[in-house]
């Protein structure tokens, strides 16, 4: 099932939102995760994976904007993505078996 609700309304509407959640799901689908590293002195979990663009500057957001329009792609490390999926979701266990996990567990409910 699919919806057709902005984030801003999501966050209006709810009392507490899973950010981790709908960061990972963007990333899932593609898009461009940027941290803005100048307006803050803490460090994020996708930073640590490499698996966003790490924005320095005001001129680092706008260049990197640019190119991003340009290329139309995401050119940050997937690795860092896939390191980061594997940790964080999986729990460094095998994709596959984990999924066979969850659907074996879900049947007996």
């Amino acid at each position: 099932m699919e919806f057709d609700i902005s984030s801003v309304a999501l966050i209006k509407w709810s009392d507490g939102l899973m950010l981790l959640c709908l960061l990972v799901q963007a990333l899932l689908d593609n898009k461009s995760l940027l941290h803005l590293s100048y307006q803050s002195e803490n460090n994020s979990i996708f930073q640590d994976y490499n698996a966003c663009f790490d924005i320095q500057s005001l001129n680092e957001l706008n260049r990197t904007i640019d190119r991003l329009i340009t290329n139309n792609k995401n050119d940050y490390h997937y690795d860092g993505f896939d390191n980061l999926m594997n940790e964080i979701v999986y729990n460094n266990n095998n994709r596959k078996k984990y999924f066979l996990y969850i659907t074996a567990n879900l049947k007996s409910l």
